[in-house]
């Protein structure tokens, strides 16, 4: 009589690699783009043309920087009830590295600036971010306690929604004057450019 003795050998099995401190991970997060409204210059339908991730520690260092990929937009999609442009929601993919340490990210939208940080302290980076003329840009700085896909507490994940912030003004006019009739309006003695963000340094 025979026996035939069968094993399975780990190596036969598939594997699922768990990815490790320090490695590099590709996640896919959403962004929430303000409704141009009314705003002091022409504007087309708000659009991201690049968005960079802006990477600080704890004590507000520099770590890293990478661009994000555009892979779809989900039109009409809101938190709110208030209608939003088409392109309200957008969804990207970035690949940061994986940590449980303290983050703090930076989106910053449509500023080539972005893009050539390479070190630095949070306040004079963020606050040295400019855009010119009609170049609409969006901001938005979150903080994560627990790192980057650490799978721990506040950390930066697929889920996460990041609500950017426009860096132009809306203005509108009203009068209750039965002999005020509105023919447009200017706005004079202003800079050339602005700055992207509102953050104030500490």
């Amino acid at each position: 009589m025979i026996f035939a003795l069968v094993s399975c050998v780990s190596e036969d099995l598939p594997q699922t690699y768990i990815p490790q401190e320090g490695d590099k991970v590709t996640l896919t997060f959403d962004v929430q783009v303000p409704d141009a409204g009314a705003a002091t210059r022409s504007m087309d339908t708000p659009a991201i043309t690049s968005l960079q991730l802006l990477v600080f520690d704890r004590e507000g260092y520099f770590v890293e920087k990478a661009a994000a990929t555009l892979i779809g937009a989900n039109a009409g999609t809101s938190d709110s009830a208030t209608p939003k442009s088409p392109a309200a929601r957008q969804k990207f993919s970035v690949t940061l590295t994986r940590t449980s340490a303290y983050r703090t990210i930076h989106f910053v939208a449509n500023c080539a600036a972005a893009a050539s940080v390479t070190f630095g302290h949070e306040d004079g980076v963020i606050s040295n971010l400019v855009v010119g003329g009609n170049q609409d840009a969006y901001w938005q700085r979150m903080e994560f306690a627990y790192g980057i896909a650490s799978g721990e507490g506040t950390h930066f994940n697929a889920k996460t929604l990041i609500p950017l912030v426009r860096n132009f003004a809306r203005v509108s006019v009203t009068s209750t004057a039965d002999n005020f009739k509105l023919t447009g309006f200017a706005v004079v003695n202003t800079r050339d450019e602005g700055s992207v963000a509102a953050y104030a340094q500490n």
